[in-house]
Parts: C-alpha cells; sequence; structure tokens
C-alpha cells in the first residue's frame, strides 16, 4: 500500500474510498488490486532472468569446445605473463 493509506480510516478502506476504488481513468486501484499487480510484475521479472539465463547456456553450449586444445609441436613456443 502506498503512504496515504496509512492515514486513511480502516472504515474507508473498507467500504473502498473513491480513491482506491478507480482513477480518473476508470481502473480499480483498491489494495487487492495493487498486490496482484505487484506479484504479476516479479513473476514476469523472474521468467525474463529465467530467459536471459537459458540463452546463456546455449550460447555457452554452442561456443564450447570439448577437449584438450590441439598445438603444433613445430611451432614455436608461446609465453604468457
Amino acid at each position: 500500500m502506498g503512504q496515504h493509506l496509512r492515514h486513511v480510516p480502516a472504515v474507508q478502506v473498507q467500504r473502498g474510498h473513491p480513491h482506491q476504488a478507480g482513477g480518473r481513468d476508470g481502473h480499480a486501484k483498491g489494495p487487492g488490486v495493487l498486490a496482484q499487480a505487484g506479484l504479476e510484475g516479479h513473476s514476469a521479472a523472474y521468467w525474463w532472468s529465467a530467459a536471459v539465463f537459458v540463452a546463456g547456456l546455449v550460447a555457452t553450449v554452442l561456443l564450447y569446445r570439448r577437449g584438450v586444445p590441439q598445438q603444433d609441436e613445430n611451432a614455436a613456443s608461446v609465453v604468457h605473463m
């Protein structure tokens, strides 16, 4: 609930205060609607993050080379510092 509902008497909240019943656009904005919207928003964020991780897994599997890299024995040695 928003900050403005802390100071609204419980009777108005139960009856459905005009500020909660609907806004100027006519959409319901009660506590239940706001809670459901929050849950749906978190659910969407969860599934999007899962999709990003799966895409990373697929890219890793496609780009990963199996086995030990083969080296040419006649090539000059490489020094890593």
